[in-house]
């Protein structure tokens, strides 16, 4: 869903070939709420300049707080 903090962060960034965009984006929306609510570590294992974080809320977006994992 999102392999780069970009992903989680913007709703609208579906993949190009997504069957299903509306869907995938209203997932996006509840798994951000989620995550903030809960404190999750999301992990991006293709990004290379995010590769952990925290949602934050930021206005009526989320924002991604890196959090170093060594």
């Amino acid at each position: 869903m999102a392999t780069l903090h970009y992903h989680i962060e913007r709703l609208a960034w579906v993949t190009a070939y997504d069957v299903e965009p509306l869907e995938s984006i209203e997932t996006k929306r509840f798994w951000q709420k989620w995550a903030a609510d809960h404190d999750a570590l999301l992990i991006f294992q293709h990004d290379m300049q995010v590769t952990a974080g925290k949602l934050r809320p930021d206005g009526q977006h989320y924002r991604v707080e890196p959090v170093a994992i060594d």
